[in-house]
């Protein structure tokens, strides 16, 4: 039998994460063992979050480098926190929540929360030295590719690096907020020439959906 969180009522790889309080749009379509997995399985050193919020998706992410093992691996989690006029927490409540989980001190993982915006946030980092981005700060199109710009030079240049997106589908595109606002819809996006030289991905449709780039040629864009 695959143990389950208790609360959310999906599989958790062998993970009993007490996700109590812990919203996310990815808890409805249970993406949180599919996190779990792209990074257990493509070992990344360097993960960074671009919108953490409750800690859904960051929770499943230090679990897997928890249980990888690997030396030296770290875990950067970005966030405006209270900052963000719309839905937001306090920084507290989300390291609250990994302290809850045993997944603030870990010995082969350093997690690193950080206040920043996730375009000015680029400036931080070397090119060639992330293994593994997630994107979630209330995605569009346009909002996206300026971030894909930015980003997709930090990436490592191997196989294995990864750029994790919220977004994709149809129904997530066709959210209230996005037509009320008449935002640039993601699947435009995905089906454009500029990204399409630059990335291949596949698309999980689920509601909100999420979606996983790989750069070409094994460089990063």
């Amino acid at each position: 039998m695959v143990p389950r969180d208790s609360h959310a009522g999906e599989p958790s790889a062998g993970l009993n994460l007490d996700l109590d309080g812990v919203e996310s749009s990815y808890r409805s379509s249970h993406l949180g063992s599919l996190l779990y997995g792209l990074v257990r399985s493509h070992a990344p050193r360097l993960v960074v979050e671009l919108g953490t919020y409750h800690g859904y998706a960051a929770l499943h992410f230090a679990a897997a480098l928890r249980d990888n093992m690997n030396p030296h691996s770290r875990l950067h989690l970005i966030d405006l926190w209270n900052s963000y006029p719309y839905r937001h927490c306090s920084m507290e409540t989300t390291q609250d929540n990994f302290a809850r989980n045993n997944l603030l001190d870990l010995p082969h993982c350093e997690v690193s929360f950080k206040e920043g915006d996730a375009f000015q946030s680029s400036n931080s980092y070397e090119d060639g030295t992330i293994d593994c981005l997630h994107i979630d700060v209330s995605n569009t199109g346009d909002k996206l590719k300026q971030l894909l710009e930015l980003w997709a030079p930090k990436m490592t240049p191997t196989p294995d690096t990864l750029i994790i997106v919220e977004g994709g589908s149809k129904e997530r595109d066709e959210v209230a907020w996005m037509v009320e606002h008449q935002m640039s819809p993601i699947q435009s996006l995905l089906s454009s020439q500029w990204l399409t030289e630059r990335f291949s991905y596949f698309c999980f449709q689920p509601f909100p959906s999420l979606c996983v780039l790989r750069c070409r040629n094994d460089s990063a864009a």
